[in-house]
């Protein structure tokens, strides 16, 4: 009897704390390859906020949840997801084409 409290309790609830902090990790999992689809810059910042706002789906103050670091560590983990940092970044006036460059060869070559 004491199994069926629990159960009724559990889908008052909206699922076990397992089946939660599923949910929160596959809405935020989805909303990262959203943004990688889009060739967006995605931080921790953005995975933290993505997780809080899956957790305020869920009504019930029982359940607790933080998306901490460690728990944005274990989710990079999970993912195989990695920070990586630009050290060069080519601007369109930088990028010119190789018949550009030979004819400002050309003319910088004629001027001396």
């Amino acid at each position: 009897m004491n199994y069926i409290k629990r159960w009724r309790n559990e889908v008052k609830s909206g699922g076990t704390a397992f089946e939660k902090w599923n949910r929160i990790e596959t809405s935020t999992y989805e909303k990262f390859c959203e943004a990688r689809k889009d060739h967006k810059c995605i931080k921790e910042t953005n995975i933290r906020d993505w997780a809080m706002q899956a957790f305020q789906s869920f009504r019930d103050e029982s359940f607790q949840f933080v998306a901490s670091h460690t728990w944005i560590h274990e989710f990079k983990k999970k993912y195989r997801i990695s920070s990586r940092k630009v050290t060069k970044l080519v601007t369109r006036r930088e990028i010119k084409s190789m018949e550009e460059i030979l004819t400002d060869a050309k003319k910088f070559q004629t001027v001396i």
